[in-house]
């Protein structure tokens, strides 16, 4: 019985080592089960690691669980439907699969668990600087293109005179 999930479209999120934060998004508009339910983000690593977890009774917060330091989310999930995982200083070791689902014990007290998205996060290498010189004779001119995390460019030249 799957009358609780909501499934997405697979989202691929990109991010560069050394980031603030990235924000792994998912927002739910589904029903909740009667029961306690749990909010839980894993990585699909190996061991399916538990990333983080919300555990709710009557609609009321009754545990919070975070792997590390480095993971939020927004405890009135169930209320605001945003069950987003934000993940501090972004490593490239973090490059995987990440999936929130919905987690329950039925009435024989079996635990039951409804995925309702995955999100593919891609860290890339920090921000790089590229440095070229042109030779004109009496100047030498350097130009920088520096990539920033906000996928802008950024370009300037500085002029030497000798």
């Amino acid at each position: 019985n799957r009358r609780f999930s909501q499934h997405a479209l697979a989202v691929v999120v990109q991010a560069y080592e050394g980031m603030e934060s990235v924000l792994l998004p998912y927002h739910y508009s589904g029903m909740f089960p009667e029961v306690p339910f749990s909010l839980v983000w894993r990585c699909s690593d190996l061991n399916q690691t538990v990333l983080h977890l919300l555990k709710y009774e009557r609609g009321n917060l009754k545990e919070q669980y975070s792997y590390s330091e480095r993971t939020s989310m927004k405890t009135n999930a169930p209320q605001s439907g945003d069950f987003s995982l934000t993940l501090k200083k972004p490593q490239l070791s973090d490059s995987n699969n990440y999936t929130c689902n919905l987690q329950w014990e039925n009435e024989w007290k079996e635990t039951k668990e409804d995925r309702l998205t995955q999100v593919e996060l891609q860290v890339k290498g920090q921000t790089q600087t590229t440095p070229t010189a042109v030779d004109t004779g009496q100047r030498s001119h350097v130009h920088l293109s520096l990539y920033s995390t906000l996928f802008n460019t950024l370009s300037f030249s500085i002029t030497y005179q000798y």
